[in-house]
């Protein structure tokens, strides 16, 4: 048995709002990169516990962490509306110490997700997309295009 997501984070950060934002940034890249996600029950209402027994706390029905129950929501929800997260093929884009960004791509549609976990807003340049692109420190974001002809 491993310890909660978030109890992790917190015991890194010493600070929840950070951790929580790490939480986020680490369900994009689970639920945005090929295969199928694994959801620890719980992890999805702010389950808190560290190691076993602890983190085998039961569902806070009615208590659920709001912020982290609705971004579970939505990351599902894009994947389930969005068959490039499913079948999309996946190439790495942009790496450096600071920031990750990746795309997936499925017929004419494409995707890319760009990380930055770092306490720094970063200005990074994807050579093989000839762009540009300012992401915020702590945060994610996803690009999503159509081809047309």
């Amino acid at each position: 048995d491993v310890p909660r997501i978030l109890t992790i984070f917190e015991d890194h950060f010493k600070n929840t709002e950070l951790a929580i934002k790490a939480l986020k940034l680490i369900l994009m890249i689970q639920m945005t990169f090929p295969g199928v996600p694994c959801i620890y029950y719980g992890d999805e209402a702010g389950v808190r516990g560290s190691t076993d027994p602890d983190n085998r706390r039961t569902y806070p029905w009615g208590k659920e962490n709001k912020e982290i129950l609705t971004c579970y929501r939505e990351m599902i929800a894009l994947i389930n509306n969005n068959d490039i997260f499913i079948n999309g093929d996946f190439e790495s884009l942009y790496i450096d110490d600071d920031v990750y960004a990746f795309k997936r791509s499925l017929n004419d549609k494409n995707a890319v997700i760009l990380i930055n976990p770092s306490d720094k807003k970063k200005d990074i340049f994807i050579s093989a997309l000839n762009i540009s692109v300012d992401i915020n420190a702590m945060s994610g974001l996803i690009i999503k295009w159509t081809y047309s002809f």
